[in-house]
């Protein structure tokens, strides 16, 4: 296969924020060539590589980015090709890749997260004399209904509802706690961006996750109007101001600070559309359990 040929795939990742700031992450997977192939042409893979860097540091479209670019040898540690590799960057997503590597790694292929229902006290007559906890380990698929066998949070908390029932408890006299003290009590780094932290991909982690940490608010809109017709899951106390332009593009954004109910949403929403939806983050995921919880018990006769 002649070098010419050499399939190759670049992923540019480029977000440009307020500050006039793009963050630029490429990853690059080379094919083998023989020696014999390499033969038919001058221009080597890395040689290729090293003109591609070249366009982009005379890119208009970059004159006030920040970015990097690193290639090295997994196996001697070499660097192959390099522009700013000792620039500090915000990794973005290309991060969730180290990440589920981190975690293959140290807790293995088959581990698994476990949430358990505790209590306190003791359970007399149906009646608990103490407190409920949930008690999180960090899993970050309790409740989301994108996970092939999973129950959705509230088909779970009901599922979790009815055990108790089965327990024989009627009446809790203490409180329904969530307990998510297997992190750390911040879920959002300072350095995140205030873009970022209202959208669902903003969700911080926390040592109690649900339904990914998200919500969506459904819009609908006319020519000249929108308007928020609902939000799922409902979060009690949730108030969203509709700030949004109709026919303005598609580029609405969700804007909140972990653990406060006020949301704003900003941006552009097509118009003469039904069901439009923003997903953001939710303000308190373990809260938003334990209260879900409640309603389920509450559902099947488990009483406060």
């Amino acid at each position: 296969m002649p070098v010419n040929d050499i399939p190759f795939m670049m992923k540019l990742m480029m977000k440009n924020m307020r500050t006039r700031t793009c963050f630029i992450m490429l990853t690059l997977f080379f094919f083998n060539v023989s020696a014999s192939a390499q033969t038919k042409t001058t221009t080597s893979p890395s040689d290729k590589l090293n003109n591609y860097i070249s366009s982009l540091k005379n890119d208009d479209d970059l004159t006030a980015a920040n970015w990097g670019f690193c290639l090295m040898d997994p196996a001697t540690g070499a660097i192959l090709a390099e522009y700013n590799k000792e620039k500090s960057l915000m990794p973005a997503s290309g991060m969730k890749a180290i990440t589920t590597l981190s975690a293959l790694n140290i807790l293995g292929a088959d581990y698994k997260y476990t949430t358990t229902l505790e209590y306190d006290s003791t359970i007399t007559s149906g009646i608990l004399n103490g407190n409920l906890y949930i008690k999180g380990s960090g899993d970050p698929t309790l409740g989301s209904n994108r996970i092939k066998g999973n129950q959705r949070f509230d088909t779970l908390v009901n599922d979790w509802a009815v055990k108790l029932k089965n327990l024989g408890i009627t009446i809790i006299k203490g409180n329904i706690i969530a307990d998510a003290n297997a992190f750390e009590d911040y879920s959002t780094p300072g350095s995140w961006n205030w873009d970022d932290i209202g959208q669902y991909y903003g969700a911080g982690p926390y040592g109690l996750n649900v339904y990914e940490n998200a919500y969506t608010i459904y819009f609908s809109s006319t020519k000249t109007t929108s308007r928020v017709d609902s939000v799922f899951p409902a979060i009690e106390g949730l108030t969203v101001y509709n700030d949004t332009r109709v026919g303005a593009g598609s580029d609405a954004f969700i804007y909140g600070a972990p653990d406060s109910y006020y949301r704003y949403v900003v941006g552009g929403i097509p118009a003469g559309r039904k069901e439009y939806t923003v997903r953001g983050s939710m303000p308190d995921p373990p809260l938003f359990l334990a209260t879900e919880l409640k309603k389920a018990l509450e559902k099947n006769g488990i009483t406060r």
